[in-house]
């Protein structure tokens, strides 16, 4: 799987969307929330705190640094174009 997520914009768009479909499906799952909330929830950030997240997918755990860690700002950096359409709703 590493090697077919290194260019994964470079894939057939009929599977990244099946791999942006896995990952929503999986940032749903209660366990995977509560791992999150679990890992994010201790980081405390400064006032005015800015977090970036790369290789974002569709953007669940750049939505949690803001929710859950507490960040400010928070920027997803996503190249394949499937992800970004996924993430656009949320931004």
């Amino acid at each position: 799987m590493a090697g077919l997520c290194r260019d994964l914009g470079a894939q057939e768009v009929a599977l990244q969307e099946g791999i942006a479909d896995a990952m929503e499906a999986r940032c749903q799952d209660i366990a995977q929330i509560s791992i999150r909330q679990a890992y994010l929830g201790g980081i405390k950030p400064g006032a005015g705190a800015v977090a970036v997240e790369l290789e974002a997918g569709t953007v669940h755990v750049t939505r949690d640094l803001l929710t859950m860690a507490g960040a400010t700002t928070a920027h997803g950096i996503e190249p394949p174009r499937v992800m970004v359409e996924r993430a656009r709703p949320f931004c």
